[in-house]
């Protein structure tokens, strides 16, 4: 499958999806108190002074990008996993500590890694637990919500406040300043700054429905816009068996709200926004999963499943297994996020030289235009211990990692044969809200001027690929499908413009009780809506909602709003 040049987001992505709800505000650590339900809490000393001369007496360079004299040594540690590969011998991708990322690091701004510890995903947050319990930390690394909440509370992060000001880079902080600077709302207590922001992509992770427009044809339909014409459609396509005798009508995995062969895309055509705190109506905010509008949606996604349109076991599979169905002609419907033509999508159009996939709008109730919900929140930290020596060399490393994805050098990102170099670079890919947006534009305004003098270097990939498929190559007919005419970042900046992206309106660290009580409250609410689905009375779900409120949902809704009035 070919990956996406511009920017590398899978394992972001992902990784958003699965800590949505761990995210939130606190009040600062320094009088021994823990994190404010209200966030952001004015409540807090300063400790500028704990990092404000780290870098006193340290011979470097001048400027974000400065060299030092003598070279330095900053401990990290990170997740690796069968995805990251290695080539023995080669000094571009030999190992963690010999690849070109590090090579780098070294050469412009004399700045070694150690890696202290490397487990798998599953482990990560275990060996952080065992490491504050000995005071055993490395200088930096990027954590998740609730590792970065401990570390907070515990007193070891670095007000980094006053040296992000001092070493940023401009594109760094055009990164971070980026949608009214929503990453620094989640890290700031007391008006300071504690770690460094991880940004990434955020308002562009909307979904959309693809269609085999092929398989309209066949049938002589358009593309669904109401929810009856979208089953209508599904009917004609298995009736037609354009799948073969199992024609699978929706791909649908166990995953309620994924990137791809998810349901969250059918709740937004019912006006459901799940796991998003949106306005109530009332002045307030209220938890979108419980909302009427998911009931509404529940009964309608189970007529679907009664009606044969998703496979009768999808409760049971995963994405790669929905993806079968995709990739080998079975299935001509699919919902997901703006990369998806490079998943499945695109295995489908490598294996069948017919199939013709078109991004559309999610059907709705009414035929209205669908609304669609985007990560906004960080789900991950970049951590900086209060007692590193130099943390002003974070900052650089950040600085250059951003300098080099801008330069458009791919062989420190995916390399002419596909290598994810991206992997090897610390805080794995950082890059400002919209970015694959402007990319499009780009493009775009060069297929259609046939100028390509001002195409920024950081994206000609981005041009030069979407040219190869739009002249016949078809592994690269997905890519054109993400950033060519009519694809996934059309939609996106159509919705955008038409201000029909969702964000939650909780916009700070998560409360106490979030933290304490969200992942096993919404495990509960996750179980009743695929039960529902799955044919159970929608008083299964109407119970489950009624366990949240009493079991912790109404303290975090109070907490939610105590904080939306006081902005």
């Amino acid at each position: 499958m070919k990956k996406m040049q511009c920017r590398k987001v899978f394992g972001g992505l992902m990784a958003g999806v699965l800590l949505a709800m761990s995210l939130a505000a606190c009040g600062s650590p320094d009088d021994g108190g823990t994190p404010s339900s209200a966030g952001n809490s004015e409540s807090g000393g300063s400790r500028s002074e704990s990092g404000g001369s780290q870098a006193e007496g340290a011979a470097m360079e001048p400027g974000p990008l400065g060299k030092y004299g003598e070279e330095i040594t900053l401990t990290t540690v990170r997740t690796l996993d069968s995805t990251v590969k290695f080539e023995p011998g080669n000094p571009d991708r030999a190992s963690l500590e010999e690849n070109i990322w590090q090579r780098s690091y070294k050469e412009e701004l004399g700045i070694n890694l150690e890696y202290l510890w490397t487990p798998n995903t599953e482990q990560y947050e275990q060996k952080w637990n065992a490491a504050m319990a000995t005071q055993d930390l490395p200088d930096f690394a990027v954590v998740g919500p609730a590792i970065y909440k401990e570390l907070v509370e515990a007193d070891l992060v670095m007000d980094m406040t006053d040296i992000f000001d001092q070493y940023a880079s401009d594109l760094y902080r055009q990164y971070v300043e980026a949608e009214d600077g929503l990453a620094v709302n989640f890290m700031t207590f007391g008006g300071r700054m504690y770690g460094l922001p991880h940004t990434g992509t955020t308002a562009d992770n909307i979904t959309v429905m693809f269609i085999r427009r092929d398989w309209l044809e066949k049938v002589e339909r358009d593309v669904p816009k109401t929810m009856e014409e979208l089953r209508d459609t599904v009917k004609a396509f298995q009736d037609a068996r354009l799948g073969g005798e199992d024609t699978v009508g929706i791909s649908l995995s166990n995953t309620l709200l994924a990137g791809i062969h998810t349901t969250n895309g059918l709740f937004e055509g019912y006006g459901a926004y799940y796991d998003t705190w949106v306005e109530d109506g009332s002045g307030g905010l209220a938890y979108g999963t419980i909302r009427p509008e998911m009931r509404e949606a529940l009964l309608g996604l189970q007529q679907m499943y009664k009606d044969g349109m998703f496979r009768q076991d999808f409760a049971t599979i995963d994405g790669t297994k929905a993806g079968e169905d995709v990739a080998s002609g079975k299935c001509g419907i699919v919902f997901g996020t703006f990369w998806a033509p490079l998943n499945s999508v695109n295995d489908s159009i490598m294996a069948d030289e017919k199939a013709d996939w078109i991004v559309c709008d999610i059907p709705t109730v009414d035929g209205s235009p669908y609304k669609s919900v985007a990560t906004g929140s960080p789900a991950q930290y970049i951590f900086v211990n209060k007692n590193c020596e130099h943390p002003e060399a974070v900052v650089k490393l950040l600085n250059l990692n951003c300098e080099i994805k801008a330069s458009g050098d791919r062989k420190h990102e995916v390399d002419e044969d596909g290598f994810e170099a991206f992997k090897y670079k610390v805080a794995c890919d950082m890059s400002e809200a919209y970015y694959n947006l402007k990319s499009y534009y780009v493009v775009k305004e060069a297929l259609d001027s046939g100028d390509t003098s001002k195409i920024p270097s950081d994206m000609q990939s981005c041009y030069d690929d979407v040219v190869k498929g739009l002249e016949g190559d078809r592994s690269m007919l997905g890519y054109a499908l993400v950033f060519g005419p009519g694809g996934t970042y059309e939609k996106v900046g159509e919705l955008r413009d038409a201000g029909r992206i969702v964000q939650s309106a909780y916009t700070t660290f998560q409360t106490d009780t979030m933290l304490e009580k969200s992942a096993d409250l919404n495990q509960n609410l996750a179980a009743a809506i695929q039960k529902v689905i799955l044919g159970a009375d929608i008083s299964v779900f109407d119970e489950a909602v009624e366990t949240w409120k009493s079991t912790g949902g109404d303290t975090i809704t109070q907490e939610v709003n105590d904080w939306y009035k006081a902005q």
